[in-house]
């Protein structure tokens, strides 16, 4: 059936897929919502709109379950970012990281595409450097340690050497240097759009890499340093909250305004996917993993109570904010030849 004045993408769509009446297509997302656990429907005049030549931009639930339903992304269906937002202004730069990313699949059809083993290590950082710093929105999800944009130089040194324990040292130490300057790159854009959310077990807390000192140094500086950044959040998934999605492993969400992929690690390279029903998959995980977490301020308040065990006395103002001053921090900092040693 033709309709005037239509989106030609969501109307072809739809007959393609013998959907030929609004009520149809409003039937099929809401369904397909379910499947993304989420809770959302839509009237005639929601699917009018989408079907318009000029269909309005969705927010991320609805974006999340059209690009699930259809198996593409948002823009390919018709939408367009509102001018003058930042996700308009990141659509040339996104789309050149989607070039990157999309460049890794030599023609599969999985959706997953695998970065080759002997690529260079510089060309696999770079990549995730380059999504990091392009995203508007930052999921990650760690379950053994914290995350790399994180982690103060000691502790990425333990980290590496954990995990790759044949590497030389001075690469170890090269690495590890490139990984603790990534957070100082991803400030806060000025339209205030940039967050970077970061979720860890609890477990991450007692994993004394490099040792309890380096431990020591690693959460005092989550205190002082990410604690006072208003786009960057850390959330802790307690012990007591039993199993939960996040036991599939470790995973990146990156959210570019026009288009999402996920980023998992292994051994033998790194894995990234935008196919639509991977970042369904993953955003519902993630969503019910940060309902399970404790909140912002009670997450810091556990990273003080593990730093005073570890026999670091740090006091919270009632607020969450570390009670002493930068100027404090400082000299405690000199005072002992260096960040939070023995």
């Amino acid at each position: 059936m033709n309709r005037p004045n239509t989106s030609a993408e969501v109307v072809s769509l739809c007959a393609d897929r013998g959907w030929h009446s609004q009520q149809r297509l409003a039937d099929a997302f809401e369904h397909m919502a379910a499947q993304c656990g989420l809770r959302i429907g839509v009237g005639m005049r929601q699917v009018r709109r989408w079907e318009s030549a000029e269909p309005p931009w969705s927010s991320s639930d609805y974006q999340t379950v059209l690009e699930a339903l259809f198996g593409l992304p948002l823009t390919m269906l018709g939408f367009a970012p509102p001018v003058g937002s930042r996700r308009f202004q990141d659509e040339v730069a996104s789309a050149r990281i989607i070039d990157v990313i999309e460049g890794l699949h030599e023609g599969e059809q999985s959706g997953w595409w695998r970065t080759d083993p002997s690529e260079g290590s510089d060309a696999r950082i770079n990549r995730l450097v380059q999504a990091e710093q392009r995203a508007v929105v930052t999921r990650a999800y760690e379950s053994s340690l914290i995350p790399g944009p994180l982690q103060v130089y000691e502790y990425a040194v333990a980290a590496i050497r954990a995990y790759l324990p044949a590497l030389p040292e001075d690469e170890v130490i090269r690495r590890a240097r490139k990984r603790t300057g990534r957070l100082a790159d991803l400030q806060a854009f000025p339209d205030g759009s940039r967050v970077l959310l970061f979720l860890i077990d609890e477990p991450v807390l007692h994993r004394p890499l490099g040792g309890d000192a380096v431990l020591r140094a690693q959460l005092a500086d989550l205190l002082v340093t990410v604690l006072p950044l208003p786009h960057v959040q850390l959330q802790v998934l307690p012990l007591s909250s039993g199993g939960h999605p996040g036991m599939a492993g470790p995973f990146t969400l990156f959210d570019f305004g026009d288009r999402r992929v996920v980023y998992t690690e292994a051994l033998s390279g790194a894995l990234w996917t935008s196919r639509p029903a991977c970042i369904a998959a993953y955003s519902f995980a993630y969503d019910r993993l940060q309902a399970a977490a404790l909140g912002a301020d009670d997450s810091m308040q556990l990273v003080a109570r593990r730093l005073a065990e570890l026999g670091t006395a740090w006091k919270l103002a009632g607020d969450g904010r570390p009670a002493a001053t930068a100027g404090e921090r400082t000299a405690s900092r000199l005072r002992f030849g260096g960040p939070w040693s023995d």
